[in-house]
């Protein structure tokens, strides 16, 4: 067992921050890649120093974002095939010893499975060592590595480095996140009294406390409080790229290791050794991996049945779309009912039909095993979200757990948001909020990876949605003139990335906007007909002139669903913008523009040579923040909303 400092002998936020720059100061690019994650892993996650040095990609569950340190592990990394080699007797070849032997983790820990996704370094560092076959070093070089990255750091005692002072750590920076002691103990995989010392009052769900303190929902600053673990910023001889490493490059990343090696890193072998871990027999542990499933048979979320809009604003919508909006049945559309005791051995047939999305995953919800992760099946119908326990796709047990959920109910849709109170351990999913009878509001969450999580809400909110009744004022501002624009009742059809509005009985189009052209949204209340009602407030661009349209419904919840559905797109796009990097010649042209109704003689107002603003504006164009047309060049949506939300910085 490693034996652990004492509270407060810990290394300190800045200590860590200086270690891990101390290991960015080694010679070698391949050093400094090894030496980072080493620290990252140990100070970090609480990996065993052991434990670090065996990971492998076979570990590493890049869809959940999880490292699972299994049970047993069959291993050929450099300290396996050293052990090997010294074990071996005369009469039992080299490639029999590492046949025939499994890795553990040391007595006192246990296998686990432990988060990394809400940290952009870490999974940096995993993405840049997987296909170097993570660390692959002997126990001694390691340790010679992380000294190497303590002699480099001011202020640090190169001796003082061992596996203790680093697990430690580990569970003194959980407890300032807030964990408590059992989710603290759980990401170690030692017991509760270990680390009780050290813990604090807070949350026991790791992967939902360390993902809102990575700044998921906005609440907190973590890059001031801890720079390394959870900023994106690049420290100068980095190896890797942080800023890339978002939830789209893990999702890639598990889609190109669909099926990993079990031991995907076997170290360089003596040719005479035909040792080959592929012909390993799976050992024990918890090694899941989710099989997020394909969207269904028949209409899908994303294979381009869209409910698309027709040029005329009228769409191919179900029943109770029509019936909703007062409009005449379609007699075409099949309408299944809602069973009230519902036959989970047909669970195609519980959901009205057509059916939108039928996939298997894991899933948690109240009012469903306690709130528990569990592996299900998940339906969504034309009326209702369907979750039942379901270890394997169409092989349902008619008295299996199952939650039927009413869209009438459901207030609200949420992406990478799981309630604290679940017992879910992915951090990545599409979260439903309902209430059924007025009661408060419910959750289910559903683990999916990044694409089919905007598919999956994309086509939510196009259900909850499409063939509403809205009152729309439009335009309720030119600019910043306020018009006399009276309200007029339309219906809201939501399309890909975009609103149109037909008249009340779906034949005319009146009005249709991209969200990527909104830069504002807001909820006020506004005077309708003598009466003040809650409103969304949408500023955006249409003709490279701001204009403003309020859109308010009958009820509160659908209010809410336009309000999420548009800030959802809008928070999209605004990603976007700041991800966007602008030279000083874009930025000044991109000012130019904001500040006039554009121009074909932008060289006139800019100190720039013609071949610099041609440049420029080429740039501009590629990156989607202006167009041009009939010798005119005005901002796009997204070009105004970049200059707006960084116009302190562009005029500078």
């Amino acid at each position: 067992m490693d034996d652990w400092v004492d509270p407060g002998e810990t290394l300190e936020t800045a200590s860590f921050e200086r270690l891990y720059r101390g290991a960015l100061e080694l010679a070698s690019s391949v050093e400094r890649t090894r030496a980072a994650t080493l620290v990252l892993l140990t100070g970090r996650l609480g990996l065993t120093l052991e434990e670090a040095l065996h990971c492998n990609e076979g570990w590493v569950d890049w869809e959940r974002a999880e490292l699972q340190v299994p049970e047993k592990d069959p291993c050929a990394c450099a300290g396996c095939w050293e052990l090997a080699r010294r074990r071996r007797e005369h009469t039992d070849p080299i490639r029999e010893v590492l046949y025939e032997e499994c890795w553990s983790p040391s007595p006192d820990r246990a296998p686990r499975t432990v988060p990394f996704g809400w940290s952009r370094r870490i999974s940096a560092a995993l993405l840049a060592t997987a296909d170097r076959y993570l660390l692959d070093l002997l126990p001694g070089d390691a340790r010679e590595l992380l000294r190497a990255a303590g002699e480099a750091a001011d202020g640090i005692e190169p001796d003082d480095l061992t596996p203790g002072l680093l697990a430690a750590t580990t569970v003194d920076f959980l407890s300032d996140l807030g964990l408590e002691a059992d989710g603290t103990a759980a990401v170690l995989g030692v017991g509760e009294a270990r680390v009780e010392p050290y813990a604090a009052a807070g949350e026991s769900d790791v992967t939902t406390r360390m993902a809102r303190l990575a700044g998921v929902d906005g609440s907190a600053d973590p890059e001031s409080a801890f720079p390394v673990a959870c900023g994106t910023e690049a420290f100068e001889s980095e190896p890797f790229d942080v800023g890339a490493a978002d939830a789209d490059a893990l999702a890639e990343r598990a889609t190109a290791t669909d099926a990993p090696e079990r031991v995907p890193r076997p170290t360089d072998l003596p040719a005479s050794v035909d040792y080959d871990p592929a012909d390993h027999a799976a050992a024990g542990g918890p090694n899941r991996r989710t099989d997020a499933g394909s969207w269904a048979e028949g209409p899908s979320a994303a294979d381009g049945n869209e409910n698309a809009l027709r040029a005329d604003g009228a769409s191919a919508v179900t029943g109770a779309d029509r019936g909703r909006a007062g409009l005449p049945d379609d007699p075409s559309t099949a309408s299944g009912s809602q069973a009230t005791a519902p036959d989970v051995t047909c669970a195609r047939d519980v959901v009205t039909q057509p059916v939108v999305a039928d996939f298997s995953t894991r899933a948690a919800a109240d009012g469903l095993c306690g709130g528990r992760e569990i592996p299900g099946r998940v339906i969504l119908g034309q009326e209702e979200l369907f979750v039942l326990w379901s270890e394997e796709k169409g092989a349902e047990d008619a008295d299996a757990p199952h939650l039927l959920v009413p869209l009438e109910d459901v207030w609200d849709v949420r992406i990478d948001d799981v309630p604290g109170r679940l017992s879910a351990s992915f951090p990545h999913a599409v979260t439903v909020g309902h209430r059924p009878s007025g009661r408060d509001e419910l959750a289910v969450s559903i683990q999916l990876p990044p694409a089919q999580r905007r598919d999956m809400a994309s086509a939510l909110y196009r259900i909850l949605l499409n063939v509403t009744p809205m009152t729309v004022v439009d335009p309720a501002r030119e600019g910043g003139r306020v018009t006399d624009a009276d309200p007029e009742e339309m219906v809201l059809y939501v399309r890909p990335h975009g609103v149109a509005f037909t008249d009340e009985a779906g034949d005319a189009a009146r009005l249709a906007f991209d969200l990527s052209d909104v830069v504002d949204v807001e909820r006020i209340e506004r005077s309708f007909d003598g009466e003040s009602r809650p409103a969304v407030q949408l500023r955006r661009v249409t003709d490279n002139r701001p204009v403003t349209t309020v859109v308010t419904a009958a009820d509160d919840r659908l209010r809410r669903l336009v309000w999420r559905y548009v800030r959802r797109e809008y928070h999209q796009t605004l990603a976007t913008v700041r991800g966007i990097r602008l030279s000083d010649a874009e930025k000044m042209v991109m000012v130019a523009l904001y500040s006039t109704d554009g121009t074909p003689d932008l060289g006139s107002l800019l100190d720039l040579t013609e071949q610099e603003l041609s440049a420029a504006l080429q740039s501009l164009a590629a990156k989607e923040l202006v167009r041009s047309a009939e010798a005119a060049t005005d901002l796009t949506g997204t070009g105004q909303l970049a200059v707006s939300d960084r116009l302190e910085s562009v005029n500078h």
